[in-house]
């Protein structure tokens, strides 16, 4: 039994490396205010953000928040998966606009363009 399942994980390891995938996976840094009065905390916020559709990871960047009496702020990598074959860049503003909805983010903007960080397999 144990040379049958040995065999199998190997048949489907071939398999799985012998089809062309790509996960077309594009990161953005973004700037990220929150406010401290109108919405969670900070926590709940990036759990918020990770709900919207077809972004994948929210991770701040380490070093780069601060806050004072009325906002949190931070750098703040995005992952996400264009919508439907559309470009990055579409689908990085139709994102973005839907974050903009997320309670308590007053701010979140591009600061560099989005970088393809998939590849084909």
């Amino acid at each position: 039994m144990k040379k049958l399942v040995s065999s199998f994980r190997r048949f489907l390891t071939e398999a799985a490396n012998a089809l062309p995938y790509d996960e077309n996976l594009f990161e953005v840094i973004v700037e990220l205010v929150i406010s401290k009065s109108s919405g969670g905390d900070k926590t709940q916020t990036f759990s918020e953000l990770r709900s919207v559709d077809n972004i994948t990871i929210i991770k701040q960047v380490p070093h780069t928040s601060s806050e004072d009496d009325l906002f949190y702020y931070a750098d703040v990598v995005v992952r996400f998966i264009p919508l439907n074959n559309e470009t990055a860049l579409s689908s990085l503003g139709v994102l973005l606009d839907q974050a903009r909805q997320v309670k308590g983010v007053e701010k979140i903007e591009p600061k560099v363009a989005a970088t393809k960080i998939s590849t084909r397999h």
